[in-house]
């Protein structure tokens, strides 16, 4: 019987790949949005099932083995197919297990947004089933900002970087999702060496919108409750050569208000980033410092304003320094909404 780990509240430090899902009121890109920084509720559901971690079994003479590992699985594939057969939650890789008989399975998976096979043979566990030694989990449940909400075609923006899991930085995959209103309970404070954290509940009968696409930029989709939207004041739209260096603010809940927080452009990379960076942020607000000790997960996707325009989204912190991070353009995220229509 395979093993599934109980699902966490967790903020989100995500990259990579993009699954396009068809968002047909972005198709045109707008000149005016609102900014948000409300924490929401993310659930994900993934295509496939993703591996969280990998079982070692002791044999008779005390040692350890893990035919998974082994065969080359890691923590943060994402399950695919079992011998062919499409797998999307753990109870489809428990029947295609019961039918194997011991004998080896092809396994398909997705790993740094490029698709691997693999051969594992299972093994017994103690009750005479036989598994593929896995930890595994078939949906995403965090916290995080949005961004942006467009009036015009009810769509918004979030995160501005992707949902993705394990250490490859890559984004998983997506069958859709949805998001939900969210109170923030509690938050760890960003120290030196340890990023902080924000920690709230997720109240699963307020549903906000969909989450229709997990692309590089963060998280997108259409806002159902419209209700959620608790201004309707417009900000217009800054392109990526308007940002400059010095002064901008930034807004996010994390006093349990949406409040707006003083931070510094230090850098600006203007010949563009892999990771998505386009700028580097220094938080300079004791408020903000005072609440979080500068930048903690689940602020990424906050909005980032400089002279009276949206320019952008936080979307990391600097693990050494946590009044430290990076954001991306709002240029960056509105396109990857268009590639997705």
């Amino acid at each position: 019987m395979e093993k599934i780990k109980n699902t966490k509240i967790r903020a989100f430090i995500l990259l990579a790949f993009s699954f396009v899902f068809s968002i047909s009121a972005l198709a045109a890109s707008p000149e005016k949005l609102i900014p948000m920084g409300d924490t929401i509720g993310i659930e994900l559901e993934t295509e496939g099932i993703i591996i969280e971690d990998i079982t070692e079994y002791e044999s008779a003479d005390g040692t350890k083995s893990s035919p998974a590992k082994e065969a080359g699985l890691q923590a943060g594939d994402v399950i695919t197919h079992i011998n062919d057969v499409p797998v999307n939650e753990a109870g489809d890789i428990k029947e295609q297990m019961s039918k194997c008989g011991g004998e080896s399975v092809t396994v398909r998976i997705m790993r740094d947004g490029a698709e691997k096979q693999l051969t594992v043979t299972p093994v017994k566990n103690e009750s005479g089933e036989y598994e593929l030694g896995l930890w595994l989990r078939d949906n995403v449940l965090g916290l995080g900002t949005i961004t942006y909400y467009d009036s015009q075609s009810g769509t918004y923006g979030a995160l501005g970087h992707p949902i993705s899991d394990g250490e490859s930085e890559t984004a998983i995959p997506i069958e859709g999702g949805d998001i939900y209103s969210a109170e923030i309970t509690d938050i760890t404070q960003g120290k030196s060496g340890s990023p902080g954290q924000i920690h709230g509940n997720i109240d699963s009968n307020a549903k906000i919108g969909t989450i229709e696409d997990n692309n590089m930029y963060g998280i997108y989709g259409q806002i159902e409750d419209t209700g959620f939207i608790s201004s309707s004041d417009e900000l217009e739209i800054a392109s990526e050569d308007e940002i400059q260096l010095g002064k901008a603010e930034i807004i996010s809940s994390v006093s349990g208000s949406k409040e707006k927080y003083d931070i510094e452009i230090t850098r600006i990379y203007s010949d563009g980033d892999e990771t998505g960076k386009t700028m580097m942020i220094t938080v300079t607000d004791k408020d903000l410092i005072d609440i979080t000790g500068g930048i903690v997960q689940g602020m990424s996707g906050s909005p980032i304003i400089q002279n009276g325009k949206l320019i952008g989204a936080v979307t990391h912190v600097l693990v050494n320094d946590s009044t430290k991070g990076y954001g991306t353009s709002l240029e960056n995220m509105l396109e990857a909404a268009q590639l997705a229509a």
